[in-house]
């Protein structure tokens, strides 16, 4: 039976140049068994053969990589209005072998079952370069997918799903209620201006509650694919994976805060310190004078005995209050505390790098590291606090003597004490004058305009708790060079 047979002389000659004229692709209508019941002329131009030598042969003839049991298997499992696509390749009579994309369909005449197949003809360049668009999807580094204007899923890479922390088998068995791309959880602010066409994309940062309890941040770029006649078709999702660098900048931030901390505790502590260190003397000049008036009041009978208590209590004031600035001063005092096992050549590394980032400061450095320099004990957040202000210090003086290319030597090596490591740091600026190395330790005593004088009195007292010594290398040059030492952890 043919596929026309029902139909009357008129119709039949209507629906074969219909099937010829109107279909820009091959056309082949076969039965269960392979064999060809009906094709299109372009059919017949793209394998080289007639109408009638095509349908004396079965599609296993005509198809160079078809296993024809196996696929009268699939055709069986299909079901009426299914369609299926593959790639695949045809013979065409000459013997020559064309790459071509292939698609089934299911067609009920008649009581029978036959299928109508649309062959396009494609080239092995294409389906190579289809191959590594689709290994490079795949594969990509970031997650890609492709969504429906409404948000269904069209497609996804597996980098995609591992973001979101779906695993392959269940990547089909998630309900439309927990899908990532329902509702409004891909609404963003922006897409509306997307899907009308006034952005080309637009982007933002959110986290992800994984499937897998994990959360993920993550960079999210949608944007908008239009056909060829600029109609929407598509939007494509493309998902980085910043969630290391969200953990890197939280711990930075936290560190930051840290370092703050301990600069305003070390300022209230320097300035109080400095306080108490200058009125100490003149409450001591107080006391000793009163003592000689006391004196001398208790030898002159002349004298009143409340004048004497009141000199007396003059004296006794004063001593209490230099007893009470002593004990202020005790308990200010920086203790070594926390100190732990060191590798100075990465602190010094870790901490340029902070100071780079944090403060977006501009210069270059050269580090030259001892790689046999042994661990040291010390704070490490106290250790960094002093190369920033060095570093920062040495960068002021750099750009206010107006250098364009500011720069650094820092060094690590043993110091002369064989018990300690020593850390330099060298700038390329004007130097510090003589005149001024000799306060540059003392508090309130800045060489910069508007600064508090704090930064080196703070450092110095840093270095001292951990037991090492912080000082201005005076004969060195070009620039302003300070050293200071750390211990070296003992091993025993």
């Amino acid at each position: 039976m043919r596929a026309a047979d029902s139909l009357s002389a008129p119709e039949h000659d209507l629906v074969h140049a219909l099937f010829d004229a109107a279909l820009p692709d091959a056309v082949f209508v076969h039965d269960c068994q392979g064999r060809i019941r009906a094709v299109n002329q372009e059919a017949c131009r793209s394998l080289g053969y007639s109408r009638e030598e095509l349908l004396g042969l079965t599609v296993a003839d005509t198809t160079g990589d078809v296993d024809l049991p196996s696929a009268q298997l699939d055709w069986q499992g299909m079901k009426p209005g299914e369609r299926a696509t593959r790639e695949g390749c045809q013979r065409r009579k000459d013997g020559s072998v064309l790459p071509v994309d292939i698609h089934v369909g299911v067609l009920d005449h008649a009581g029978e079952r036959l299928y109508v197949t649309t062959v396009r003809e494609t080239t092995w360049e294409k389906r190579e370069s289809e191959a590594r668009l689709k290994a490079t999807f795949d594969q990509a580094a970031v997650g890609i997918a492709h969504l429906h204007l409404d948000g269904q899923l069209l497609s996804a890479n597996t980098k995609f799903w591992e973001i979101l922390g779906v695993n392959a088998e269940h990547q089909g068995a998630l309900p439309a209620s927990e899908s990532p791309f329902n509702g409004q959880k891909w609404r963003m602010t922006g897409i509306e201006s997307v899907l009308a066409g006034e952005r080309d994309s637009v982007s933002i940062e959110r986290s992800h509650p994984g499937y897998d309890g994990q959360t993920t941040w993550a960079n999210v770029t949608v944007s908008l694919a239009r056909s060829p006649t600029g109609s929407a078709e598509h939007l494509i999702v493309v998902m980085e994976d910043i969630t290391r660098r969200k953990m890197l900048e939280e711990k930075s931030e936290e560190h930051g805060r840290q370092m703050d901390a301990l600069m305003k505790e070390q300022l209230i502590a320097q300035t109080a310190a400095a306080l108490a260190h200058e009125l100490n003397q003149p409450l001591e000049a107080i006391s000793a004078y009163s003592e000689v008036a006391l004196r001398a009041l208790q030898s002159e009978a002349v004298w009143s005995e409340q004048m004497q208590r009141a000199v007396l209590g003059c004296n006794l004031q004063a001593q209490r209050a230099g007893q009470v600035l002593h004990d202020l001063i005790g308990q200010l005092r920086i203790e070594g505390s926390d100190a732990e096992r060191l590798d100075l050549n990465i602190l010094v590394c870790e901490a340029l790098e902070r100071v780079r980032t944090r403060e977006s400061l501009n210069f270059k450095a050269t580090i030259e590291l001892d790689p046999t320099l042994p661990p040291v004990l010390g704070n490490s957040l106290q250790l960094e606090k002093v190369l920033h202000n060095l570093l920062r210090n040495g960068l002021d003086a750099m750009l206010g003597a107006g250098a364009t290319d500011p720069a650094f030597n820092i060094r690590t090596q043993r110091a002369k004490d064989p018990l300690m490591a020593e850390i330099s740091v060298q700038d390329s600026g004007p130097g510090i004058a003589p005149e001024l190395a000799n306060t540059l330790f003392r508090p309130f005593r800045s060489v910069k305009k508007g600064g508090l004088g704090l930064g080196l009195s703070i450092s110095r007292s840093l270095i001292h708790a951990q037991g090492g010594q912080l000082w201005f290398e005076r004969d060195a040059s070009p620039g302003a060079t300070f050293r200071f030492t750390v211990p070296i952890a003992d091993d025993n």
